[in-house]
């Protein structure tokens, strides 16, 4: 579109307006922020320059959206009452401008919904979460938020009503369908479509360079001079030296009347300062907390909230040695969904794992909200899809939010940092200790069990079962033990088995064979040793036996070669009467390349106790799990 050229009313510098639609600019000589009326004519703005930077984004970054690209020209940015957030004007290539909103980690594009809406001002004063409203062409939403605009600010060059926002109402339809309602004082109301999107997908770059970020803040009880690295975004903060805590108001830092310095229960095992990296991105841990859960006393978790310039604000919790990182969502499940005890979302099923209602009990560092409010009792509900967390947390005064959970490896966390981490205790909520199907195990049992018996027998057509000795021994009467060497034999097959099939007609006593198989050429060895024992007797009437005379046992995995056998036997000479009797002969078969049954009995029984096995560590882990929740399924003594 045609640009627009203007004289700065403050400088006299020439402005250029880089697109038509744009009303408000800031001039590059003098700083200011000027209005450009209907007339053309260039008037002062009462809203200030931007001054602070913390963001990654600035005028000049380039993206793309619906596979167009855009560069950023500007930004306005609304302060609300415990949230700042950025509306950057984009011009796609095609020449149309939109608003790219972003804060806090959330990226989203509006597009004007110019339809008839039907919304009075009537209706959004009688605001409430519990009572959805119609619009015009969207259908029934439900609002998620109401935020009461402070004042803005803005840089650059972006389109923005002449007149100020009053309110702003975030809502959704049970489609999915999310919009965002402005309110200006004129009476005047605006409806955007709102379209969430990662920040990977928009391809961001030309990102601003931040070498000195922040606000300096100094203390009013200790002097002691602060930074507060993500100002305005961190709406809360206490004094590094000595912990007296502050809040954003109207644009003005407020102390808190809310002391919580007292109530360090807990340690941190992270430092204010540190860096983590976490899923690929490094976050500079900014602040510290400890929150109780109202209805158990000692229900006590720590909440560490990072900070990253690309992804904006993470939350990582640790609980009895688990970790979970947090953060906000944009895209949610519908706000009726906390009424369900499951649903299902992005392919997986969410279970109801806890109602609860928790508050801050200590904290330091600086925080993305007002933290120390007198009144700050949110209420909450956790689903959970391990490793996956949904968290539902509503106020009366904040509205809705939606929190995405996933759990991290403790290790992972540890080999960043030098001290050790808390102890691990039970299996945490979303601790991903694996899952079954127990239709998916019986059908891959059955086929496993075939797939097992077709190698046995395609194994065992190819066997050749050769006899190699098949000779008795015979034992002298006066010896208890001797030493037998065979004929030479060729074993052909470049990897085969012996089968050794022993008898001896032990009569309650005992016998063992010890056989060294020799090869001739290496003299490389493999030996076996296999008793035989047979006992029987009356006891109180009854017979008895056990053992037997023969066994077998078997040498596997044996090379081609010629090979011969050194045999030692020896018997039990406890049995030796007066006249020399006793065990006197044995005999020993010799076969090579025989089907080994017991190998695939073996893994088919493996293949049978997995699953068994499976089914209960998992069953295990899901009631050590479900233990810390009221809507345990399982009984525990």
């Amino acid at each position: 579109m045609n640009s627009i050229l203007c004289q700065c009313p403050e400088c006299g510098s020439t402005i250029q307006f880089k697109n038509a639609v744009i009303n408000h600019v800031q001039c590059e000589s003098c700083g200011v922020l000027l209005l450009r009326q209907e007339n053309g004519i260039l008037n002062n703005c009462s809203a200030h320059s931007i001054h602070v930077f913390v963001e990654s984004l600035q005028v000049g970054s380039q993206g793309f959206w619906k596979d167009q690209s855009f560069t950023v020209i500007g930004r306005y940015r609304l302060w609300f009452a415990e949230s700042a957030f950025n509306y950057w004007s984009i011009e796609l290539q095609n020449g149309s401008v939109k608003i790219l909103a972003e804060a806090y980690g959330l990226y989203a594009i509006y597009e004007l919904y110019d339809s008839d809406c039907n919304l009075s001002i009537s209706t959004l004063n009688e605001f409430s979460f519990d009572s959805p409203i119609s619009i015009g062409g969207i259908g029934k939403i439900d609002f998620i938020r109401k935020n009461e605009c402070r004042f803005w600010d803005g840089e650059g060059q972006f389109y923005r009503s002449e007149t100020n926002v009053q309110n702003t109402f975030d809502a959704m339809s049970d489609n999915g369908y999310v919009v965002e309602i402005f309110q200006y004082l004129d009476k005047r109301i605006e409806v955007y479509q709102v379209f969430y999107c990662s920040f990977e997908s928009l391809r961001l770059t030309n990102f601003r360079s931040i070498d000195s970020i922040g606000k300096d803040h100094v203390c009013n009880s200790c002097g002691f001079e602060n930074k507060i690295s993500v100002y305005p975004y961190s709406q809360s903060w206490s004094c590094t030296k000595c912990a007296a805590q502050y809040y954003l108001f109207n644009g003005g830092i407020i102390p808190s009347g809310n002391d919580t310095r007292d109530n360090n229960l807990f340690d941190n095992d992270l430092d204010i300062g540190s860096s983590i990296e976490i899923k690929g991105y490094v976050y500079k841990v900014i602040g510290f907390v400890v929150k109780k859960e109202i209805q158990y006393n000692d229900a006590y978790w720590k909440e560490y909230v990072l900070y990253n310039s690309y992804k904006g604000f993470g939350f990582l919790n640790e609980s009895e040695g688990h970790w979970i990182f947090v953060t906000e969502m944009g895209n949610t499940p519908s706000v009726k969904m906390p009424h369900y005890t499951t649903f299902e979302y992005e392919g997986n099923t969410f279970n109801l794992y806890n109602r609860y209602t928790f508050k801050i009990v200590y904290a330091k560092g600086e925080f993305p909200a007002n933290i120390f409010n007198d009144e700050f009792q949110m209420g909450a509900v956790d689903y959970i899809a391990p490793p996956y967390l949904l968290n539902f947390e509503k106020s009366k005064k904040e509205g809705i939010g939606w929190y995405w959970g996933e759990h991290i490896n403790a290790h992972d966390i540890q080999k960043q940092i030098a001290r050790n981490l808390p102890a691990k205790y039970g299996v945490g909520s979303v601790e991903p200790k694996g899952s079954y199907d127990i239709t998916l195990f019986i059908k891959a049992t059955l086929i496993g069990a075939l797939f097992l018996l077709g190698i046995h027998l395609l194994v065992g057509f190819s066997n050749r079962e050769k006899t190699l000795i098949n000779q008795g021994f015979t034992l002298v009467d006066s010896l208890g033990q001797q030493t037998y060497v065979t004929e030479e034999f060729e074993l052909e097959k470049w990897k085969s088995n012996l089968q050794f099939d022993i008898y001896a007609p032990v009569d309650n006593s005992w016998f063992e064979l010890q056989a060294t198989l020799v090869n001739k050429a290496t003299g490389d060895e493999y030996a076996i040793e296999q008793g035989v024992e047979y006992y029987h007797g009356v006891e109180e009437g009854e017979s008895w036996s056990e053992g037997a005379k023969d066994e077998t046992t078997y040498l596997s995995s044996i090379p081609a070669g010629r090979y011969f056998l050194k045999l030692h036997g020896q018997k039990d000479r406890s049995t030796l009467d007066a006249w020399g009797g006793g065990l006197n002969f044995f005999t020993v078969r010799v076969t090579n390349d025989v089907p080994m049954l017991r190998n695939f009995w073996l893994l088919l029984l493996i293949l049978i106790v997995w699953p068994l096995y499976k089914i209960y560590t998992v069953n295990r882990n899901e009631k050590l799990r479900w233990k810390n929740s009221p809507f345990s399924k399982y009984t525990y003594t």
